[in-house]
């Protein structure tokens, strides 16, 4: 009986890093909005890991548009923010945040995200009492 349980047990535990895995690659025709699709599947299925892989992709091929750049780089930091990965997120934030100081940023910016990054750095420990 213990014998059966111990390979139950490991079957579980393959099974379970099988189940978030990363993948190794993305096919180069997907668009911007199927790739947001695959991060946002991923993350509802508890795979952060290849969530923040497509976020990771969608800031490599389209992060030359600059509000799709912030998007993708907010959806990161709040995975990071969510799990308390504070030494993650912080760096993600303040850059997303320094990019609203610049003079043309009301213009050019999706304005949502510098509020919606300010409320995830207010969570930080260490910025928690602003």
């Amino acid at each position: 009986m213990k014998h059966i349980s111990a390979v139950l047990a490991a079957l579980l535990i393959i099974i379970s890093f099988s189940c978030y895995s990363v993948p190794k690659s993305v096919p180069e025709d997907l668009t911007k909005e199927e790739l947001i699709q695959l991060a946002q599947d991923a993350y509802d299925d508890g795979n952060e890991k290849a969530s923040i892989f497509y976020y990771q992709t969608i800031i490599e091929r389209f992060g030359e548009d600059i509000g799709t750049r912030i998007t993708a780089m907010f959806e990161i930091a709040h995975i990071y923010t969510k799990a308390q990965k504070w030494d993650e997120a912080r760096p993600i934030l303040e850059e997303i945040i320094a990019y609203f100081d610049t003079p043309d940023s009301a213009l050019t910016l999706p304005q949502a995200y510098k509020k919606l990054a300010i409320i995830d750095w207010k969570k930080l420990p260490e910025n928690s009492a602003l």
